[in-house]
């Protein structure tokens, strides 16, 4: 049986301080529990790669007098011993996210349009067609997500593969490195519609924890900022008065599209696709549907090189070189999780 694809979230100050210690609780229950392992048909403790665990570092557990120290502590040797949890960095992530804490993972419906190059020659379709076109025509191994053997969620590796996707927030076609399909009944799906002049415009579909690039809706009819630009999760935006990065296409050259803020409308679907998808891209986003999305590859901590740039290493990028990760922070192009 398939475990389900999902990540465990820890944030101890997610709770209430007054519920904290009942909480705590919980966690180091969790943490033990994934400590131990499951067993397998043969009655031997293994670690389970689902569901992931993402593990945030603050204030109140990171330093070794801290009240939830405790809990890192045993969060270090689950890692040595089971590799996980991955580790947040609410003190960096709040630099990097307004102020925000949260983690995020997601893919976009199969029939989702994109417009990508292979080795230079352009080609407007749906991901889903994309992901298997190269799969077929470049004989791309599908590779078993985390080398589990029968995993049903795959890989393909395009390091090596002259392919690129376009990103509007950059007007051009950026190196595309990875795709990945994933089981698509283990999420919710969305659909978000843009509103021009209080008409329905164009959608898309995407699951609950995917990221789109918004802004407050003061910012409607703003062209793509990045210093007022920020991710949020579909999930998110349910209760939040937002405007979604659209595309508008300037006219001026063929491919030329820039980001505009658009007032949007989100209603959940009924039934999921069997499998959805995502891209990973040398800047963090790429177009779809129009929209100004985040590839939704989870990364670990920010670090600089000796330059002062920031660069990212993410625990799915295994293939990836590190260059390929790097981000502008002031894009607002950071996934830490």
């Amino acid at each position: 049986m398939q475990s389900p694809f999902v990540s465990t979230y820890i944030n101890i100050n997610d709770a209430p301080e007054e519920d904290r210690k009942d909480y705590a609780m919980v966690i180091e229950a969790f943490l033990r529990q994934r400590l131990l392992g499951v067993k397998n048909k043969v009655g031997v403790y293994f670690g389970p790669a689902f569901p992931k665990v993402l593990y945030v570092l603050d204030e109140n557990n990171v330093w070794e007098n801290s009240e939830y120290y405790y809990l890192t502590e045993i969060a270090e040797r689950c890692s040595v011993e089971r590799l996980a949890p991955d580790y947040i960095s609410a003190k960096v992530m709040r630099e990097l996210k307004e102020g925000n804490v949260f983690a995020c993972m997601g893919a976009v419906h199969p029939d989702t349009d994109v417009m990508y190059k292979i080795n230079g020659e352009t080609y407007v379709g749906c991901i889903g067609g994309m992901y298997d076109y190269i799969k077929d025509t470049f004989k791309v191994k599908e590779e078993d997500q985390f080398g589990q053997i029968g995993n049903p969620n795959k890989d393909l590796n395009l390091k090596d593969f002259n392919i690129e996707i376009f990103d509007n927030s950059v007007q051009k076609f950026v190196k595309c490195t990875m795709m990945n399909k994933n089981i698509g009944s283990s999420f919710k799906m969305y659909e978000l519609t843009i509103l021009k002049n209080d008409e329905e415009y164009h959608s898309i579909y995407a699951t609950n924890d995917h990221p789109m690039i918004v802004a407050d809706i003061s910012e409607e009819g703003k062209f793509y900022d990045p210093e007022k630009a920020y991710e949020c999760k579909v999930e998110d935006m349910l209760e939040k008065e937002l405007c979604i990065y659209d595309s508008l296409d300037t006219g001026d050259e063929k491919y030329e599209y820039k980001p505009i803020a658009r007032r949007v409308i989100i209603k959940e679907c009924i039934g999921t696709p069997e499998f959805v998808y995502d891209v990973t891209t040398e800047t963090g986003h790429f177009m779809a549907n129009f929209f100004l999305s985040h590839n939704c590859r989870s990364f670990l901590s920010p670090w600089k090189d000796e330059n002062g740039e920031y660069k990212f290493w993410g625990r799915l990028t295994n293939a990836v070189e590190p260059s390929l990760n790097r981000v502008n922070p002031y894009q607002r192009g950071v996934m830490i999780a």
